[in-house]
Order: C-alpha cells, then sequence, then structure tokens
C-alpha cells in the first residue's frame, strides 16, 4: 500500500526544487536578472519548507506512537483525518495494535498475578513442612 498522494507531493517537490534551481543558476551565471533569481531561491526555499512539514507530520504521529506502545500507554489514539487513504488506513491499523497489545498486556498480568499466588501459597507450605524438623534437628537431647 502505497501513498501515492505524499509520493506525487515528494517527487513534485523534489522536482520544483530542481527546475527553480536550474532556472536560478542560469539567472545569476548570465546576470540576466538578479530579481528573479532571489525569487528562484524563495520559490526552493518554500518549496523545501512544505517537503520538511509535511513529511514531519507524518514521522511525530509514527514516532508517538511507537512512544505509546514502549511507555504501555493505551490512551494514544490517532484520530483519521482529510481524505488521505493511505493515512487513514495507517492510523486505523495503528489504533487496532494499540486496542490489542491493551488486551495482551492485560491478560499477562492477570496471569503474572495467577502465578504469583501459587508461588506465594507453595512457599508458605513449604515453610510450614519445614518447620517442625528445623526445631526437632535443632533440639538438644
Amino acid at each position: 500500500m502505497l501513498n501515492r498522494r505524499l509520493h506525487r507531493i515528494i517527487v513534485g517537490g523534489i522536482t520544483g526544487i530542481v527546475l527553480f534551481s536550474i532556472i536560478g543558476a542560469w539567472l545569476l551565471i548570465s546576470q540576466t536578472s538578479l530579481f528573479f533569481a532571489f525569487v528562484c531561491a524563495c520559490i526552493i526555499a518554500g518549496l523545501a519548507i512544505m517537503l520538511v512539514r509535511r513529511v514531519e507530520k507524518t514521522d511525530r504521529q509514527l514516532e508517538s506512537f511507537f512512544s505509546a506502545i514502549n511507555n504501555n500507554d493505551f490512551n494514544a489514539h490517532f484520530a483519521e483525518e482529510g481524505d488521505d487513504k493511505f493515512l487513514n488506513g495507517l492510523f486505523r491499523e495503528m489504533n487496532r495494535i494499540i486496542t490489542h497489545f491493551e488486551d495482551n498486556h492485560a491478560e499477562l498480568e492477570e496471569r503474572r498475578f495467577y502465578y504469583e499466588s501459587i508461588i506465594r501459597v507453595l512457599t508458605h507450605e513449604i515453610r510450614n513442612s519445614i518447620t517442625p524438623i528445623s526445631l526437632f534437628v535443632g533440639r538438644p537431647d
């Protein structure tokens, strides 16, 4: 599943940066118009900032997802926004994973408590059976 929209934005942005770089370089070298060379540089900077922000937004959401999983934070949920099918599908899957992880975590906690209680009972019974023997062995005749 490929996010075609994000792919088009990235390829279009990089293509724009390359084209405006070539145009700006030609304008500077030929000294045709320093003003338009400056305009090209501003457009390049704008395209670069747009690309970075677009990619960083998705990166931040993925980072918060993995951070939530790592910290056992089951309150993190990701709202579907816009009409981007790829990102909405990704957010649905991330929410499903967090819910599944929470269910598994609860089940593992129940098992841990169950086994701890069995160990406590067994420890108590072993100590109770050892106490009379230790008293008998330690008693002087």
